[in-house]
């Protein structure tokens, strides 16, 4: 049998069981009712218990609320004309000198290297 559908958003998920909690269907019963639609690889029951806790304390809201933590760069244009800019003013640069010059993570600027073809700018 095939699933109706095959795969879904975060939101999605928690429209439903959102939806599901306001008819007080119980939990075990929303979690198989989201298997039988989306499939095993749907959010877990614990899951579905938390979020109808968070639903029943007053909670409106589906999405994730904002967090404190390092923020999430972002792979943009701009950050990556920096960094080829950073490294054709001078083929000595050092990776550290480009993390410095730019402010944008290691790992990200070794993805920029390697998608700008250069195979490596400095081996000081």
């Amino acid at each position: 049998m095939e699933l109706p559908i095959k795969s879904s958003s975060k939101s999605e998920i928690r429209a439903v069981i959102r939806f599901l909690f306001a008819e007080k269907v119980p939990t075990t019963q929303i979690h198989r009712r989201l298997v039988a639609v989306y499939g095993d690889n749907v959010i877990s029951i614990q899951a579905i218990r938390k979020w109808c806790q968070e639903f029943k304390a007053g909670r409106e809201s589906i999405e994730d609320e904002h967090r404190a933590g390092r923020p999430i760069e972002v792979h943009t244009e701009e950050n990556r004309r920096r960094v080829e800019k950073v490294i054709l003013s001078d083929r000595r640069v050092t990776i550290s000198e480009v993390e410095a010059a730019t402010g944008l993570a290691r790992c990200q600027i070794h993805q920029f290297i390697h998608e700008l073809g250069f195979r490596k700018i400095c081996a000081r």
